[in-house]
Order: C-alpha cells, then structure tokens, then sequence
C-alpha cells in the first residue's frame, strides 16, 4: 500500500530491510529470490516468480485506478504515478 499520497508521511524507506537495505529503489524480482536463498526456501525461483507476477497484477490494476476506477485526486495520481515509475519492481511500462 502507497503512504505517498497521506501527509506527512510521503515515506520512500521500507520498514524492515529487504536484502540488507530499507531503499525500496533498489528491490526487484530478484531481490525475493536472494531472500529466499538465505532463509532456506526450498525453491527460491519461486519468490521472484511470484514478485513479477504481483507485479504485473498491480500494473493492471493501477491503469484501472487511473482509468477512473477510484476516486483519486490529480494530486494524489501523480504522487503514485511519479513514484511507481521510479521504482525498478513497480515501473510503469
């Protein structure tokens, strides 16, 4: 969920470290898959798998946001928009 659009939030850190980092710039796909090699998951191929998938769900889903399918304010559609498009995991096409 984006914290980008509620004052005085506008935070760009994720909570816990992903990877050894806060910096949600700097998470992709494979970013899951090195999670799940250094905790053990039995196939870890599967964690980035399921990132691109979720994804790619969430690109859908925010061209239908925009499209009209909430009401949103420009200003809050243009902070979502800037933001995802400089997140490599999240980068609009």
């Amino acid at each position: 969920m984006s914290t980008i659009v509620y004052q005085p939030f506008h935070a760009d850190g994720l909570a816990l470290n992903l990877d050894r980092s806060k910096d949600f710039g700097t998470v992709t796909p494979a970013t899951f898959r090195r999670f799940g090699e250094r905790i053990g998951y039995p196939v870890p191929e599967e964690l980035e798998t399921l990132a691109g998938a979720f994804t790619d769900r969430m690109r859908e889903t925010w061209r239908s946001v925009i499209a009209g399918g909430m009401p949103l304010t420009p200003e809050m559609t243009e902070l979502i928009r800037a933001r995802l498009s400089g997140l490599p995991l999240a980068r609009l096409s």
